[in-house]
């Protein structure tokens, strides 16, 4: 999964983390409209144990008054994870 984020255009800073709860994350910065606050990351579903593992993307982002949120570059990503990994992930925005 890091090496997708490498590979991906428009993605900055790929590294893997920690989630608040322990949990292994994904971050990158993605160069999309929307301003992030800090870098994107995907953590791994706590509520799925085993595998097929899922992950959870954490947005946050700010949206300018009438813009909708411009993922592409990490759309993209989630569907180069589904294609070469098998992972699936879901995008939230808070």
């Amino acid at each position: 999964m890091l090496q997708v984020l490498k590979t991906t255009p428009g993605v900055s800073d790929p590294q893997i983390g920690t989630g608040n709860n322990g949990s292994l994350c994904l971050e990158f910065r993605p160069a999309e409209k929307t301003v992030w606050e800090g870098p994107t990351a995907f953590c791994t579903d706590t509520s799925n144990r085993s595998p097929p593992y899922s992950f959870i993307g954490n947005f946050p982002g700010i949206l300018p008054q009438g813009e909708k949120f411009d993922i592409h570059v990490s759309d993209s990503v989630m569907k180069e994870w589904r294609a070469q990994c098998g992972i699936d992930s879901t995008a939230i925005f808070n």
